[in-house]
């Protein structure tokens, strides 16, 4: 699924199966990400359905002592180059990708790696989504993760090696926003500025498994 968005390079180095599109019809946005695998080691799989924050509160309710892993815990394990290979990446466009309703916009990195924690936390289980269509990964605090199916088919895949992609968009997309005076309405004359010194991400980034992921903005 690829979408209409301003890229920040010239048109003409980019082939033209890479220029985003509109959303093709027949997407669906009414399903909850599936994630299935046992809630124990050695037992059954289940499956659970929902944002990453909601299947954590289940395993939670079932494995009290589980926890999510914070970001230093993992990145400092892992290269860019690793998790490129391991999550198949391809072509990625940043400040695109439009869900749902929703839109899109930047959101802060530091939320976005919170999510990306919280997915990382599943780990080896499969998180699963159904043909032709799109699912919230996660939402909290103004930023989520987007899921989207390319496929015919239901596609399932290591809810680690989903996080994989969406850190991928990250260190591909993140950028610095700094200044002393950030206008707060660019629109109003009188509203007046602030300073400004965070990192935001706004990016798409795809699969040769034909799929991919957005980490966005978003409204919880």
């Amino acid at each position: 699924m690829k979408f209409i968005s301003a890229i920040l390079m010239p048109l003409a180095s980019v082939s033209a199966a890479l220029v985003p599109r509109e959303l093709p019809d027949g997407y669906d946005f009414s399903g909850e990400l599936q994630v299935i695998g046992p809630l124990v080691d050695g037992g059954e799989n289940v499956t659970l359905y929902g944002t990453v924050e909601s299947v954590v509160a289940q395993i939670q309710s079932v494995v009290p002592e589980f926890k999510v892993e914070e970001e230093e815990e993992w990145n400092s394990t892992i290269s860019s180059r690793d998790i490129e290979i391991r999550a198949h990446a391809t072509h990625h466009f940043c400040r695109a990708g439009k869900v749902g309703a929703y839109g899109g916009s930047e959101a802060k990195r530091n939320q976005i790696s919170r999510e990306i924690s919280y997915l990382r936390s599943i780990g080896d289980r499969t998180c699963g989504v159904n043909a032709r269509s799109c699912v919230r990964v996660s939402c909290s605090n103004g930023a989520g993760i987007w899921w989207c199916n390319d496929n015919d088919y239901w596609y399932g895949e290591k809810c680690n090696d989903l996080a994989n992609l969406a850190q991928i968009a990250v260190y591909k997309c993140e950028r610095h926003m700094k200044a002393d005076c950030w206008l707060t309405n660019p629109g109003c004359g009188n509203c007046g500025c602030k300073p400004i010194d965070e990192w935001v991400v706004w990016g798409q980034q795809f699969s040769s498994a034909n799929h991919n992921v957005i980490v966005t903005a978003d409204r919880c």
